[in-house]
């Protein structure tokens, strides 16, 4: 929320700052999940998702 709030308007532009406010090595940001899809993609789209949800 704090990336959106600071200009960012999609998930795709919050990866990489992500990364860096995580600190994220580069073999934890390519781990994949059974369906391709790397964990550090799914989980900000399923947190936007749950919030979405709640409001």
């Amino acid at each position: 929320m704090q990336l959106f709030s600071e200009g960012k308007t999609s998930i795709k532009e919050c990866i990489e700052p992500l990364k860096e406010r995580l600190s994220i090595s580069k073999e934890n940001a390519q781990e994949a999940l059974q369906s391709g899809q790397t964990v550090l993609y799914d989980r900000p789209h399923w947190a936007r998702t749950y919030l979405v949800f709640a409001a």
